[in-house]
């Protein structure tokens, strides 16, 4: 299907044969090409960012040229923090083509969003984004933290934009999961891919409104509910489990306090009514003490 789709696009069957032969790029797969070509014609977005540079900036720079409407001036700025690459993308890029087109280099630095941490460039050209690939920076820096982050330029766009902004992520599962839990799953939608397709995420248009880690009451009505789910389910059984556990630890310390108050070892095994025969009072028979020890039943 990708393939005719491609050979329907004569012009995108050309850009990209070009990026086959000077990018050096493996990039997105066909059918995630497909995809941005259709969603840049779909939606006609005049700004772009793209965050990591590759055979995906030759798609979304084919599609946004085709996409243009008349008075406008599309931009593309395809941000990428490798330095070699991004000497090499400068030189194989067509920029007399798409003279709209901005390769930007920054340098990969850390973000946080309340508590999530991830992966940004350190500086990113400001503009009226529309739409944003997020296919970079990359998902991990050794030398601070030497797990698999997210990728958070978007994240931090949308902190600042009161206007609505989409996201397409290409195949980045921490960070779709990190965009789910930041905006919410009637926002963010993951398509796992397959038979030759990447996984993608598509983010709905968003402004800093729909951030939900900044609003208490957004996350209580939001995310409680959906993560939490499972937790609420099972909570009366939990709730069982911890009683029964409470009252077994009562009784042990209740047993082991009586065992040290009478002030011997192995008191604590003693059945009550031994312990109370051998502290009997010795006048048993004739004692009419009310308060005696003989006299309690």
């Amino acid at each position: 299907m990708a393939r005719a789709y491609v050979a329907e696009h004569p012009r995108l069957a050309e850009v990209l044969a070009h990026a086959d032969r000077v990018s050096g790029s493996t990039g997105v797969q066909l059918a995630d090409s497909v995809f941005l070509h259709k969603a840049v014609l779909r939606l006609r977005p005049t700004t772009v960012l793209e965050c990591g540079t590759g055979r995906s900036t030759f798609v979304l720079a084919q599609a946004m040229a085709e996409a243009a409407q008349p008075g406008t001036r599309p931009r593309l700025v395809s941000m990428e923090h490798d330095r070699a690459w991004f000497e090499a993308a400068l030189r194989a890029f067509p920029k007399d083509e798409f003279p709209f087109v901005e390769i930007v280099h920054s340098p990969q630095a850390l973000h946080g969003y309340s508590f999530v941490r991830g992966t940004v460039y350190s500086s990113v050209p400001t503009a009226p984004y529309d739409l944003v690939f997020v296919d970079g920076p990359g998902q991990e820096m050794s030398s601070v933290h030497p797990h698999t982050m997210c990728n958070l330029d978007f994240i931090r766009l949308v902190e600042q934009s009161d206007r609505p902004v989409r996201a397409i992520i290409d195949n980045r599962k921490h960070t779709v999961l990190a965009y789910t839990v930041i905006l919410g799953r009637a926002k963010v939608r993951f398509f796992p891919g397959g038979r030759g397709q990447g996984s993608l995420g598509i983010v709905a248009p968003v402004t800093r409104k729909d951030l939900l880690l900044a609003d208490k009451m957004a996350m209580r009505k939001t995310l409680f509910p959906e993560f939490a789910s499972e937790a609420t389910r099972r909570w009366p059984s939990w709730k069982a489990d911890v009683r029964q556990e409470a009252g077994a630890s009562t009784g042990a310390r209740r047993r082991g306090q009586r065992a040290g108050g009478d002030g011997g070892a192995g008191q604590a095994d003693t059945p009550r009514s031994a312990r109370r025969a051998s502290s009997a009072c010795p006048m048993r028979a004739s004692c009419s003490a009310p308060r005696c020890r003989c006299n309690v039943s």
